[in-house]
């Protein structure tokens, strides 16, 4: 500094350039200011652009809740302008109060960690609900920034994907189909009750979801038709797990308990988008009922089939029947009328007597031909099965082996059964012969057994013979015998006539046995296992106790005498001629016509000529009911006597109402005649 006190030009200068110096520096530092500035709004212009243009909505709330600043997806998505959101909080935006303690929650969380994210519902300005997918951030002065997607689709594919869940677990689980599902290691996933009901495993609490099928020893096995036991590779669910279905496969299942169900498996495997399989799901619903009906369809046809070849083999057997009771008619009648010619001690009365005997033999034929077709002639009354054949023992013991033994147990149970002794008695003695014969000669047992049974409509069906017999309370006659039973190719044809196993004979025992049963309204049951033994049982409808009952035939208009004339009506000229004779030697007046309408010609020109008229049933022309017919309209009292080779029994209930004055059977001996002749004039 000058001594005057005033800075030297150097100081002045040292001074000028520092002022220089902070001048630059300052310009520098505005410089540097306004550089910044720009740039900050540069960079507030790209975040904006970044902001506005962002497909995430985006919400920036202070401190208390309210949104101080939003994007136009926010907008978007919630439906108000920008303005009215930076008005709102994000209560205003809860659908329910309910979810603000999870939003709030959200908030004091960001606050405290920084960050947060979470899932929540809000309300749009039309009202609608938007699931919103929310990350946000702590920014200074206690705010927040919120990114947020819209994720209502995928979520209400996801409701929608857990409310099906739901309902395939609550129908698998109610289902009455057996179902189960397993994972690709055979890991059971899903079982439900039907399926643990089906396999008798309701009691072992293993069989839940989380257990292994093919490591896990089975309490049931699984059985082919012919009740073979199916390799365990084999099985649909084995198949399913290897990606291979299998459709409508049926197979039994039979439990712990050893009963038997049928099931229709359908096994199918379950596969990703890849193709890869994750699951396999098993159906098999029980078809037990459907198997067990379509075995009872099957047995009823064949039943059917059976009945109706039986019943035109009936039809033949009883026609053949009738036709050789008119022969025989002319070969007994005449060895009668023979007899009765040929003084006792002649050599020729003997020859005769073998010729009577044999056409005996012959009509016994013909009756079990007519009992195979239920037309053979029964006396009915009420009888007790174990007295009957109580009374055949000695015939049975000397009928069978010497190496059997016969053993009887009767039940006191067995109800009185209506029916002919001597057609009982028939079918004991050829049951009894049959299972000696099924013995041979080793050593055995034959039981007959009789009791009483309630029969429902499945075991009638079961029988042979059903003839849609009622259900209800049954005497049964049982043989047992320990045999060489039957195949089954035997127990379809055991019944047919002339069908036989033995080396020879008629065949035409169990046949009768069968007609015998069917003219009763009885069934046959019969159970047969070769090399075991056979059972037949043999049902009669009960009857109730009462006193003897026979069905005899009508007398009416009795007439007190002997002699007078007949009117012998019949096609067949050999019984014409042989039953005249018989009517001669018995002191009667014979006149003959061959058919109907002759004998009403005949008959019209003096009705009160005869006593009686003898009338054939079938004949040509005009047949016997309404020959009978016509003959009542001439004289109403007429005593007609009806003569067939049909029994009885058949035409009692054609001419129940014609008050018959008799009934004679073809053929008939002179004797059987003459007695009948003298109950109806007498």
């Amino acid at each position: 500094m000058a001594g005057n006190g005033r800075p030297s030009r150097e100081e002045l200068m040292a001074e000028l350039a520092q002022l220089r110096q902070r001048v630059a520096k300052l310009e520098g530092a505005d410089v540097a200011r306004v550089t910044a500035e720009a740039a900050l709004r540069k960079a507030e212009q790209r975040f904006r652009v970044y902001v506005d243009n962002a497909p995430e909505a985006i919400f920036v709330a202070n401190k208390t809740g309210r949104f101080v600043d939003v994007n136009p997806a926010a907008c978007h998505m919630t439906g108000y302008r920008d303005a009215e959101l930076c008005t709102m909080t994000m209560a205003d935006l809860s659908p329910s109060e309910d979810q603000l303690p999870s939003g709030m929650q959200q908030l004091n969380s960001v606050r405290e960690t920084g960050t947060g994210q979470g899932e929540y519902p809000i309300v749009r300005r039309d009202g609608g609900i938007v699931w919103l997918s929310m990350r946000a951030v702590l920014l200074e002065r206690g705010r927040v920034l919120a990114f947020c997607r819209d994720v209502t689709e995928r979520r209400e594919a996801e409701e929608r994907v857990n409310r099906l869940q739901v309902l395939i677990d609550a129908v698998i689980a109610q289902s009455p189909i057996p179902m189960v599902v397993a994972a690709p290691d055979a890991t059971l996933e899903i079982i439900n009750d039907s399926c643990r009901e089906l396999l008798g495993v309701t009691d072992e609490p293993a069989w839940r979801p989380g257990l292994n099928l093919l490591l896990t020893p089975l309490s049931w096995q699984h059985l082919d038709s012919r009740d073979q036991e199916i390799p365990i590779d084999e099985l649909p669910i084995s198949r399913a797990l290897l990606g291979k279905a299998s459709r409508n496969v049926e197979m039994k299942i039979q439990r712990k308990d050893g009963t038997k169900r049928w099931t229709s498996v359908d096994g199918v495997p379950i596969r990703d988008a890849r193709g890869e399989v994750i699951a396999s799901f098993v159906a098999f619903p029980d078809i037990t009922e459907r198997k067990e009906a379509e075995d009872r369809r099957v047995h009823l046809e064949a039943q059917m089939q059976q009945s109706q070849k039986l019943e035109s083999l009936g039809v033949l057997a009883g026609g053949i029947a009738h036709d050789f009771n008119n022969l025989l008619m002319g070969i007994l009648g005449n060895a009668g009328l023979a007899l009765m010619d040929v003084p006792i001690g002649s050599p020729a009365r003997e020859s005769i007597s073998g010729i009577e005997a044999a056409a005996l033999r012959a009509k016994e034929l013909t009756s079990q031909m007519l009992a195979y077709s239920g037309r053979g002639r029964f006396i009915i009354e009420v009888v007790e099965l174990p007295e009957v054949i109580d009374g055949m023992m000695n015939l049975l013991e000397v009928s069978i082996s010497k190496n059997v033994v016969q053993r009887t147990d009767f039940s006191p149970m067995t109800p009185p059964v209506e029916a002919d002794v001597t057609q009982l008695r028939q079918i004991i003695m050829n049951l009894i012969t049959n299972a000696s014969e099924a013995i041979h000669n080793r050593s055995g047992t034959i039981r007959i057994a009789t009791g009483a049974m309630h029969c429902d409509r499945p075991y009638l069906e079961s029988t042979y013979l059903d003839d849609d017999l009622p259900e209800g309370t049954y005497a049964y006659l049982e043989v047992t015998d320990t045999g060489d039973g039957m195949k089954p190719s035997t127990l379809d044809r055991m019944f047919e006539p002339f069908f036989t196993t033995k080396f020879s004979g008629r065949g035409l025992g169990l046949a009768a046995v069968l007609g015998i049963v069917r003219g009763h309204r009885g069934a046959i049951k019969v159970l047969s296992v070769p090399d075991h033994g056979t059972t037949i049982r043999v049902l009669f409808p009960a009857a109730e106790p009462t006193e003897l009952r026979r069905r005899e035939p009508s007398s009416d208009n009795p007439v007190v005498g002997g002699g007078g004339t007949v009117l012998l009506v019949d096609d067949e000229e050999t019984v014409r001629l042989v039953a005249g004779q018989m009517l001669q030697r018995l002191g009667y007046e014979v006149v003959t016509a061959n058919d109907g309408r002759e004998a009403l010609e005949i008959f019209g020109q003096d009705p009160d000529r005869f006593c009686c008229v003898m009338l054939d049933q079938t004949m040509p022309h005009m047949g016997g009911k309404k020959c009978l017919h016509r003959l009542r309209e001439i004289t109403p009292e007429v005593r007609v006597i009806l003569s067939s080779g049909y029994s009885e029994q058949e035409l009692e209930d054609r001419y129940a109402d014609e008050q018959l004055a008799g009934f004679i059977q073809k053929p008939y001996l002179p004797a059987s005649l003459a007695k009948l002749l003298r109950k109806v004039l007498s």
